[in-house]
């Protein structure tokens, strides 16, 4: 089967984009106008422009067209191309409503061979899952991605059939 390369949605990251670039104003403003006067102030201000950053990856993301997701023969990768989890380590799939939009979420049989292909803080965050007791994976929200959620359906049901 062929892969499936989803994009990431143009409206979305440029919405982003916009919210990036009122964080990193904000924050550059703190760091200017409270240096040397204001410890908290000048924290709040390099939170803001770290969190900025986001923004700013997926819209170079989306001018080297790096895909969100990449769904192979193998399971589903990550647009950087790192496998985040295979076919046959899914036990269920859902979409949940949480904070501020629907997102895709994979329950699993069991996280430790995806804690062990993990590196960085997503290895402490699936550890910290595992001690919890939680299966499941968040993979990404809906909002973000240049596919319509029957569609997604549709290619996750055929990929997970064939396993």
């Amino acid at each position: 089967m062929n892969e499936l390369r989803v994009q990431y949605k143009i409206s979305s990251v440029l919405f982003q984009l916009v919210y990036s670039i009122g964080f990193c104003t904000l924050g550059c403003y703190l760091l200017v106008n409270f240096i040397g006067e204001n410890t908290y102030l000048l924290v709040i201000g390099v939170f803001l422009i770290s969190v900025s950053l986001g923004g700013l990856l997926m819209f170079l993301f989306l001018l080297r067209k790096i895909p969100v997701l990449i769904l192979q023969d193998e399971g589903i990768v990550h647009g950087s191309g790192k496998l985040i989890v295979k076919w046959g380590e899914i036990q269920s799939y859902a979409f949940d409503f949480h904070r501020m939009g629907e997102y895709l979420n994979v329950k699993v049989y069991d996280l430790t061979p995806i804690i062990k292909r993990s590196k960085g803080i997503n290895k402490c965050i699936l550890i910290i899952s595992k001690l919890y007791g939680s299966r499941t994976l968040y993979i990404n929200s809906l909002k973000l991605l240049r596919i319509s959620k029957p569609e997604l359906i549709d290619e996750l049901n055929k990929r997970l059939e064939i396993r």
